[in-house]
């Protein structure tokens, strides 16, 4: 187990035993809004390398029969309105000539 880095602080208080840095409890509106800048670059993550973000793009492997028999009967129940058209169109095509 490896000891926290030392810091040559003292404690802000009696009640903090950390050794936290000292800063401005009251610091200017300009002061305040570069320390808000520095923390916000400072916690800023990429979403693009998120996995979430990657998960979107990418579907999930599902071998489950029961998710493979869904969708061979979904296909099925697309494919059968469309052959339908077809033929029609194909004995119209065949009666016509």
């Amino acid at each position: 187990m490896t000891s926290p880095p030392e810091n040559n602080t003292k404690p802000i208080n009696k009640l903090c035993p950390c050794n936290c840095l000292k800063f401005d409890l009251n610091p200017s509106p300009k002061a305040l809004e570069e320390m808000i800048s520095k923390i916000q670059k400072e916690l800023k993550v990429d979403t693009v390398q998120l996995s979430s973000h990657r998960n979107k793009k990418e579907s999930a492997k599902d071998d489950r029969p029961e998710s493979q028999y869904i969708g061979y009967v979904s296909v099925l129940l697309c494919a059968i309105p469309i052959s339908f058209i077809v033929a029609f169109d194909f004995t119209r095509i065949f009666h016509n000539n």
